[in-house]
């Protein structure tokens, strides 16, 4: 079987979507060893697996320089030219033109429920391309219950061919507070205790309802943790800056560290006392299960798909409810035998999720595509 992939995020492999990728690639290499995989792109990048079954296809002569024009109407050409069974598409949008079988990962439905959320190129691309790859998919494979139980409500009809394969943390697990967690903290200046947020600064990520929560657990409750949020810059987030000035923070009391290398995450994590995502919709929620498998103790909201991984072994608070979350950053950071029992729950809930797992589940999905 020839089984084709859109791998053109892993060009760019600081985004979570080229972790995905590259995470289910990497075991795909190690346990199949019969199929032959292409990875296209419109742009180089390297390659995740190297056997002579594996082969990189960057179009060449190509002028599109937006991806998801690329795919849409150039991407056919080189899946005829190479005989593809299945194609993979992991970036919501398949080609126009279709010559093989697909197989579409839907995350979430952001551009539906949270549009206000999104820059206007994104959500113009999602709502052009996303709908229409949904309805010619062969399967449509749905990180979450959640994600899944949206398409459906959205997407009438597709419950059939839809199936949920989670994703997976990184090869994250508790660590001591060793030399390199010292460095770690050095690097990014910190000092003391620390509440630790993770995700891109974008209103999605309810970020400015986390900082009002936080300057009540500071006055209400006291605490002598710093709040830090890692993470790039998104779109739309001069409200988040604007909520921290109007709290009257300083960079000893919150601070943002912008992007952190992927390598330096698992410190993080490991010496945060407590780890805060009150995010407002998520189609999976990777930083939380990040958090549980560093032995880290979680709340997050209850809404979308954070229950669904976080189960029973975090707190869980309404987006919208700012002091019942600063009463639960309180109870948890007074109350050293429910850290405990938390970080415990969470690295149990953690152990539910794998990318060996996740792969294995992908391979089956194409070969039963393919027929």
């Amino acid at each position: 079987m020839k089984i084709g992939i859109d791998a053109r995020s892993i060009s760019h492999q600081y985004t979570g979507v080229a972790n995905y990728i590259l995470n289910v690639l990497t075991i795909l290499g190690e346990i199949d060893l019969l199929n032959e995989y292409f990875l296209y792109s419109n742009r180089d990048f390297s390659m995740p697996v190297e056997s002579d079954r594996w082969h990189k296809c960057i179009g060449q002569g190509i002028t599109i320089r937006n991806g998801t024009l690329w795919v849409t109407v150039s991407l056919h050409r080189m899946l005829e030219r190479d005989n593809i069974d299945v194609l993979w598409c992991p970036m919501q949008v398949t080609p126009l033109l279709k010559t093989c079988r697909t197989v579409l990962t839907v995350y979430d439905f952001v551009w539906h429920f949270f549009p206000e959320t999104m820059s206007a190129s994104n959500l113009l691309i999602s709502r052009l391309f996303i709908p229409r790859s949904i309805k010619r998919a062969d399967r449509i494979v749905c990180i979450s219950k959640s994600t899944a139980a949206d398409l459906a409500r959205l997407f009438p009809g597709h419950a059939a061919v839809t199936e949920v394969v989670h994703l997976a943390a990184n090869d994250y697990h508790p660590l001591g507070q060793g030399e390199r967690v010292a460095c770690v903290i050095q690097k990014y200046r910190l000092q003391g205790r620390y509440i630790l947020n993770v995700g891109t600064v974008e209103p999605r990520k309810n970020l400015s309802g986390l900082l009002k929560a936080f300057k009540l657990l500071r006055s209400r409750y006291g605490t002598d943790c710093r709040l830090l949020i890692a993470g790039g810059t998104g779109w739309r987030n001069s409200s988040i800056y604007s909520t921290y000035n109007e709290c009257g923070f300083t960079d000893d009391e919150v601070k943002f560290l912008g992007y952190v290398p992927d390598e330096d995450m698992p410190y993080l994590y490991a010496g945060a006392e407590l780890f805060v995502f009150p995010s407002l919709y998520e189609g999976f929620g990777l930083p939380p299960l990040e958090a549980m498998a560093c032995g880290c103790p979680v709340i997050t909201s209850n809404v979308s798909s954070l229950p669904e991984v976080v189960g029973d072994a975090g707190i869980m608070v309404a987006p919208d409810d700012t002091d019942g979350l600063a009463e639960a950053m309180a109870r948890v950071l007074g109350d050293k035998d429910l850290m405990r029992q938390m970080s415990l729950r969470g690295l149990e809930q953690a152990r539910q999720f794998s990318w060996e797992r996740t792969a294995r589940q992908m391979l089956d999905i194409f070969r039963s595509v393919a027929g």
